[in-house]
């Protein structure tokens, strides 16, 4: 009460030395106060129409027959700043990522590691599901191959295919890629550098092979397959680009089954026990599985995956919806790789990120702000202890201390968000305004599509305008004199505007820094998300100037 009742004194003398300044300057203020009022009439109103209907956004499930990596860390949080972002927008989604655990090279990795497979996925799924856990990702799901839901669907679309007559049993001869679990022709192989054939896409070793398999008549959808290549469904274009030349070429059926001696760690066909049903049939059906498939399965569903694995989801995946009778998910975002200080990533060579011990040393959010903004989707980004402290730095200078500055009672000596009726905003503050209003489309744009690196430069250029306009004004100065309470409310308010729009449009990227911030901006926690213009009501006590950098800087590596 005490707190209350000097904010409101303090509120009061503002007001009293505001009438003084506004009889000095009538014309002045006048002209302002009606520009404002024009620019922004009913402030404070939703940015953004809300989404309806529901959405299932997902990473790939991970292979299981190594421990997680930067690469996965980074598909995990593009997905979850992409759900984040649909919720905030009013969205129901359903956000799932997972592991796929079936396969010969699971097995394998288990015997080399000496465990029985189940014990190995067990542990392997593990330190994938703590590691996405450490980095914040909001899930409503972590899927496992093995779980029997999944079972369930994967055997349900088997049973829909067949009875359609796209699957029937034959004999495949060929080329094989176990560390792809990938059937290639001989169109798919070159000669490797000691003269054995090796995968011309990911250059993995491969073997002739002879057996009885089941096949999925891939063939028959090559023409709805180009036809859905048309849309902007596989983003960024020059990948989509890619899928379409693949398919210029000839689309052989596809081998969607093994041989239970060749390859026993997996699920049953049914109705046929001495065959495993395909990897990549098994792993693609678990984004139905996470709908309630067969019972539910109206639902947009959007893709994030790396570029590695762009034909198995855009040209086997789609197929097999169509068969089945099921929509083709109408967004597939597929980003680049990571290399480490310009070379590429390898255990053997030790040239590798540990990313949980990387988020320890840089922070959660620090390392989810480093992953999304650079990279650009599609292309391969390069990651470095020198680069992420000059990221970092560069967030520390222009956000965090921007809001230290804001907040310190050497500028705002009454601890309140000053009242929106008692600023006059010039041409100045309206052309900020202005930035910040038209953010919400930008960004929204950009982070639909999966281009988080081109909304967070947006957001980050509005705060460098806000710190020069912080700068320029000089409110450590105008607190000096109650005379300048108008002016020093106003820059104030634009200020403490931009920053709560900031956090908003940040919150997906860094949810827990942005959360802090909100809150020491006097942002109720069920605002925190709230798409809102410029112009909150404004007159709430601030609870506490920040006592710690909201983003400590580093020292050079």
């Amino acid at each position: 009460t005490m707190w209350r009742a000097r904010v409101c004194r303090a509120a009061s003398s503002m007001a009293s030395a505001a009438g003084c300044r506004a009889a000095a300057q009538p014309e002045r203020l006048a002209r302002s106060a009606s520009s404002a009022a024009a620019a922004s009439a009913d402030g404070f109103r939703l940015a953004l129409p809300p989404l309806t209907g529901a959405y299932s956004i997902s990473t790939p499930i991970f292979y299981v027959n190594g421990p997680p990596h930067i690469g996965h860390l980074h598909s995990c949080v593009t997905a979850d700043a992409m759900a984040r972002w649909k919720r905030a927008r009013g969205a129901e989604v359903t956000f799932s990522t997972g592991t796929d655990e079936h396969g010969l090279k699971v097995l394998q990795a288990a015997t080399k590691a000496g465990l029985d497979v189940q014990t190995f996925c067990r542990q392997v799924s593990k330190s994938f599901q703590d590691l996405f856990d450490a980095a914040n990702i909001s899930y409503t799901r972590f899927i496992r191959t093995v779980d029997a839901d999944h079972v369930r669907a994967v055997c349900h679309i088997w049973d829909t295919l067949v009875k359609k007559g796209d699957i029937y049993l034959g004999r495949y001869e060929g080329w094989y890629a176990v560390a792809d679990e990938a059937f290639l022709s001989e169109s798919q192989v070159k000669d490797g550098p000691d003269g054995k054939k090796v995968s011309i896409e990911s250059g993995q070793p491969v073997v002739q092979t002879s057996e009885e398999n089941y096949f999925f008549r891939l063939s028959h959808y090559k023409a709805q397959l180009q036809a859905y290549l048309q849309t902007d469904a596989v983003m960024p274009l020059h990948r989509r680009l890619e899928v379409a030349r693949f398919l210029d070429g000839d689309l052989p059926d596809l081998s969607v089954s093994r041989q239970k001696e060749r390859s026993s760690w997996g699920i049953d066909v049914p109705g046929n026990p001495d065959h495993t049903i395909y990897v990549w049939v098994d792993a693609l059906t678990n984004y139905l599985t996470v709908l309630g498939y067969p019972d539910k399965t109206d639902v947009t569903m959007c893709h994030v995956i790396g570029k590695d694995i762009l034909k198995f989801h855009a040209v086997y995946w789609p197929a097999l919806l169509m068969a089945a009778g099921l929509p083709t998910p109408p967004q597939i975002l597929t980003h680049g790789h990571w290399t480490l200080n310009g070379k590429k990533m390898s255990k053997s060579t030790g040239n590798v990120v540990d990313a949980a011990e990387d988020m320890k040393k840089y922070g959660v959010d620090g390392m989810r702000f480093f992953l999304l903004s650079q990279s650009s989707l599609g292309d391969d980004g390069d990651y470095s202890a020198s680069r992420i402290q000059v990221v970092l730095n560069d967030l520390a200078d222009t956000f965090g201390n921007l809001a230290s500055r804001s907040t310190s009672k050497k500028v705002n000596r009454a601890g309140a968000i000053p009242f929106r009726s008692q600023t006059a905003l010039g041409a100045q503050e309206l052309e900020l305004v202005r930035r910040m209003d038209s953010l919400f489309d930008v960004v929204d744009r950009h982070y639909s599509s999966g281009e988080f690196n081109k909304g967070i430069e947006q957001v980050m250029s509005l705060l460098r305008e806000t710190n020069r306009y912080f700068h320029d004004t000089e409110p450590w100065i105008l607190a000096r004199s109650p005379d300048n309470a108008i002016r020093l409310n106003t820059v104030l308010f634009v200020t403490y505007e931009a920053l709560r729009i900031s956090a908003v449009l940040l919150q997906p990227v860094m949810p827990s820094k942005m959360a802090q911030l909100l809150t020491s901006l006097a942002v109720d926690t069920s605002q925190h998300d709230h798409l809102r213009t410029f112009g909150r009501p404004g007159g709430e006590p601030l609870p506490a100037a920040l006592s710690e950098p909201l983003f400590p800087k580093l020292k050079a590596p």
